[in-house]
């Protein structure tokens, strides 16, 4: 008996030896697979410092549409320079000389709005809309200043308006279009008067001098269309083709009392 179990006990020995080897050599054969090492968790600072450099990145951009890079003050707009620099290089008439003297010009009113106010904030001047095209303190400083505005064509000055003045004030890419809005024909030959809180009594041209009679009212605006060979008059080139010149806008009240001035570049405008 005992030598049948010293048998039984040295078989199995011999066994769990050859099962161990081969488990080696099956771990090292060709056809084992490899453990990928663990995927590290991801790491809850980095992330929210990503987070953190792309907020920053929006909010400078933002920023950088709302106003200069430093404390900066200019004492005129650029509506206000233009008009300086004229009056300081041009002979100015005065209002009721150009009035006696100058030539009556006829114009359509193309739209009339009375109910119309200027909004406190529209949604439009927002930082976040058109990436803050219409956001710039400067610049809607300038249009709030203004009650009147010379224009002479073209979609992004129509556009410019209209939002900037509060007059259309939802981002939708028609937004602007309708038959109850100022400025829709924006093709370079013609021009156009804007005039906010007011309504054109007459029109009066001398030489490079124009001068607008606005009764004043309580809310509203409104477009005002003039011809376009008579508000060149003298001011084109040879035969009075194209415009070359900058005329000056003066609004008053029906009294002559002033109430806005404006310039106008009339230099290649198309007399239609």
């Amino acid at each position: 008996m005992r030598l049948l179990w010293r048998s039984q006990r040295q078989r199995g020995i011999l066994v769990a030896m050859a099962v161990a080897f081969m488990a080696g050599l099956a771990g090292c054969g060709p056809t084992s697979s490899t453990v990928d090492p663990p995927v590290p968790a991801a790491d809850p600072i980095q992330a929210e410092n990503a987070r953190l450099k792309q907020q920053v990145a929006e909010l400078q951009k933002r920023l950088s549409a709302l106003e200069p890079d430093r404390p900066v003050t200019r004492p005129l707009s650029d509506i206000d320079r233009e008009v300086e620099i004229f009056t300081a290089t041009h002979p100015i008439t005065p209002v009721d000389q150009v009035l006696r003297r100058g030539a009556r010009l006829t114009f359509d009113a193309v739209v009339t709005n009375t109910q119309w106010r200027r909004p406190g904030y529209s949604g439009v001047w927002h930082s976040t809309y058109f990436g803050g095209k219409y956001s710039g303190v400067e610049k809607l400083v300038e249009l709030a200043a203004h009650r009147a505005f010379v224009y002479t064509g073209g979609l992004a000055a129509s556009q410019q308006l209209l939002y900037g003045l509060g007059i259309v004030t939802t981002p939708e890419s028609d937004a602007t279009r309708g038959k109850n809005l100022p400025l829709q024909d924006t093709r370079g030959d013609h021009i156009s008067l804007l005039i906010l809180y007011g309504q054109v009594q007459s029109v009066t041209r001398l030489d490079k001098q124009v001068v607008v009679k606005v009764k004043p009212t309580e809310a509203g605006f409104q477009e005002v269309r003039l011809n376009t060979v008579d508000v060149l008059g003298k001011t084109g080139t040879s035969g009075g083709d194209s415009g070359t010149s900058t005329v000056l806008f003066e609004f008053v009240t029906p009294e002559g009392d002033p109430l806005d001035a404006y310039t106008a570049d009339l230099t290649g405008l198309r007399k239609g």
